[in-house]
């Protein structure tokens, strides 16, 4: 099954939240899936850590990227890169700096 990562599902799954739930996990973690995640994503994580409602545990514009190549399942959706749209949005937000995801 080919899988579309939301804003919220790609942090909980990646810190391993217990805000993801059972349902969304099982469907996560099978390796028969595809998973994929949308430039609009990271566009909107970008503003998050903007605006304090989103803290990552390191450089924004290498989080997506590094899970990226980390997890040969996860892949960008659409036809622009998740790195390229987290470059261009990053530049407000990269700075930032805290441990795991809160939103």
């Amino acid at each position: 099954m080919r899988v579309l990562l939301d804003t919220h599902t790609f942090p909980w799954w990646i810190t391993d939240d217990p805000r993801l739930s059972t349902s969304a996990r099982a469907v996560v973690s099978d390796p028969g899936n595809e998973l994929f995640i949308s430039a609009a994503s990271g566009w909107e994580m970008a503003i998050k850590v903007r605006l304090g409602r989103l803290q990552v545990a390191g450089d924004l514009t290498r989080v997506i990227p590094e899970h990226m190549a980390s997890n040969h399942r996860l892949q960008p959706a659409g036809s622009h890169a998740v790195s390229r749209t987290c470059r261009t949005f990053g530049n407000r937000c990269g700075g930032k700096r805290a441990s795991p995801f809160r939103l």
